[in-house]
């Protein structure tokens, strides 16, 4: 199957692109880059960033030798909403009043400057109820990222968050998951850890459904400005420290465990609260922790998680269920970066 489209990942790191070829029950990247933005465009209006921000996606664009112009956007979980509810089967008329009244509840902005989206994940006719994913991004965000992408000469065919993305791209991986529970009937929980903050998805193998999700202000940015404050080092050194010595040990004049030992602590009882809660919502345990996102390279965070939590902890596997080409061997050590955009792409 020829895709039509790419996607365009505009994070508040890094932006991304990437275009895949769906091929049966594999899926072949054929173009993917990125590239740091240099700066939060979610805070800024001024026309400079704004145009090296064009600047920047011209370039990943001819560096992929990607020539579409139909593009589906995808903007970050920390600058939109997203909530798994569960409702009484509805008619079409009822479910959208009642999706306005359940979006009032949880979205700190007024609903007439938010724009929403629907997903039915699950619909049980048995028990009269279904699952519903409901995303929203305040209309100002939106207008940005489609402001972005038309300024380039792109047409946006769709807009959705990490959350979506990545619901799809589980989905695909769902025979892998599945087999790793296929004994216990265990949830998994899949970290988000981005720039700005971290998402935190319970899903069900069993059934290939997410069925909960938690957004906190808790990120690379935070740790990234631990470290800053406490050494006073270069943006660059910053990110190399983070990189190469991260949650690990000692390293001459720098030892960040201590640095980000509060951001850390932060991290960890974010993730304890949200797995007591899953295990009381849906009576089973989390059997394992698969994390990605803009701050995935922070060193060790995998062993750091499995120990303060004592539940395995690793990078979701993306490269394994890749079909093997120069592009996904190029990439394979970013592709963790690319979750929420292979799944937008395999729909």
């Amino acid at each position: 199957m020829t895709s039509t489209s790419f996607s365009l990942d505009i994070g508040e790191k890094y932006i991304k692109i990437g275009q895949v070829i769906k091929k049966g029950n594999l899926i072949e990247t054929t173009a993917l880059a990125y590239e740091e933005s240099g700066y939060n465009i979610y805070l800024t209006e001024a026309d400079k960033p704004h145009q090296s921000t064009l600047q920047v996606i011209s370039q990943l664009m001819n560096d992929s030798g990607i020539k579409k112009k139909s593009i589906n956007i995808i903007i970050p979980d920390g600058r939109s909403y997203s909530r798994i509810i569960e409702m009484p089967l509805l008619t079409d008329r009822e479910l959208s009043s009642a999706i306005k009244y359940q979006a009032d509840q949880f979205i700190p902005i007024p609903i007439d400057k938010v724009n929403l989206d629907v997903e039915v994940l699950l619909t049980d006719k048995k028990n009269k109820k279904s699952l519903i994913l409901l995303v929203a991004a305040a209309s100002s965000v939106v207008d940005k990222v489609v402001n972005i992408a038309e300024s380039v000469g792109l047409l946006p065919e769709r807009i959705e968050n990490e959350s979506s993305g990545t619901f799809k791209l589980l989905s695909y991986l769902n025979p892998i998951f599945k087999s790793k529970t296929a004994k216990t009937g265990s949830l998994f929980l899949i970290m988000n850890f981005g720039f700005s903050s971290t998402s935190l998805y319970i899903y069900d193998a069993t059934r290939d459904l997410p069925l909960d999700i938690h957004n906190f202000a808790i990120g690379y940015e935070l740790m990234a400005k631990s470290i800053k404050n406490n050494y006073n080092i270069s943006d660059s050194e910053v990110k190399n420290l983070i990189e190469t010595i991260g949650l690990g040990s000692q390293s001459g004049t720098y030892d960040l465990s201590q640095v980000l030992a509060s951001a850390y602590s932060e991290l960890v009882s974010e993730i304890e609260k949200f797995i007591v809660s899953a295990k009381s919502k849906f009576g089973l345990p989390i059997s394992e922790i698969n994390y990605f996102g803009e701050g995935f390279k922070l060193k060790d965070l995998h062993q750091k998680l499995s120990g303060s939590l004592g539940i395995k902890t690793e990078l979701i596997d993306i490269y394994g269920n890749l079909s093997k080409n120069n592009v996904s061997d190029f990439f394979k050590a970013d592709l963790p970066l690319f979750v929420p955009i292979l799944g937008s792409e395999i729909i």
